[in-house]
């Protein structure tokens, strides 16, 4: 009920911004929009019991993980694991500061995804624009994305419009 209601203020600010004439009103009107969206630290608000921190016990316990933490992981991941489509409750996925390159087509079947923390994967060239099929999906944090221009975020701004990419 709680994301309903952070995307019903999301859409009714961002309409009222749209007929907003004062430039310095239509940029208090974002500030608000980004706070509607539910912005906190994956997995923070996770019950400690649906919270995982490797994938082979995520496996284990497929129906009960809904947060998965890899982030900082020895070795480091260069993809995330096709595996991860297994988790069909996983509302947060972090996997933030390895090496990721590709995310897998598999990520699909995450259809409860919520929060997908890629952050610090400077091997990651784009989004891919399959990523926008997933219904749940409200926040992509993408800090520390360093070889990113500030053309290339505004784009991928652009075409994942709904969904809020976290640069900073």
């Amino acid at each position: 009920m709680k994301k309903f209601f952070s995307v019903l203020v999301a859409v009714l600010i961002t309409m009222f911004s749209v007929y907003a004439q004062d430039e310095q009103i239509t940029q208090e009107l974002a500030s608000v929009v980004s706070l509607a969206v539910d912005t906190t630290e994956c997995c923070v608000d996770c019950d400690l019991q649906k919270q995982f921190h490797s994938i082979e016990k995520a496996l284990a316990n497929k129906e009960n993980v809904y947060c998965l933490v890899l982030s900082f992981g020895s070795p480091k991941f260069t993809a995330i694991p096709k595996e991860v489509g297994q988790l069909v409750n996983l509302t947060c996925l972090d996997i933030s500061f390895n090496r990721v390159a590709v995310i897998p087509e598999e990520i699909l079947q995450c259809q409860q995804l919520y929060c997908l923390d890629l952050s610090g994967n400077h091997y990651l060239q784009d989004l891919p624009r399959f990523l926008k099929q997933l219904p749940n999906l409200k926040v992509i944090r993408l800090y520390d994305m360093t070889l990113w221009s500030e053309a290339k975020k505004q784009q991928l701004r652009n075409e994942f419009s709904g969904i809020y990419l976290e640069f900073e």
